[in-house]
């Protein structure tokens, strides 16, 4: 159910760089990860597991976050 918080934390929050992200798996034909990595400086999943150990989600919860 968490696998995509990362993701949707920045289509949410973080428009311009969810469009930068965009546009570089459009245009370098890269995965939506290394896009992100190269927009944000981190991945989605690894956003999505801070944002939830950030929020005091339990650690079996955010473990299982991890694919």
């Amino acid at each position: 159910m968490f696998h995509r918080l990362g993701r949707l934390l920045v289509t949410f929050y973080l428009h311009d760089e969810a469009q930068a992200i965009e546009r570089l798996v459009q245009s370098r034909h890269i995965d939506e990860n290394r896009a992100a990595v190269q927009v944000l400086g981190i991945a989605y999943e690894e956003l999505g597991m801070g944002v939830a150990t950030n929020w005091n989600f339990p650690e079996q919860i955010v473990g299982s976050m991890r694919r």
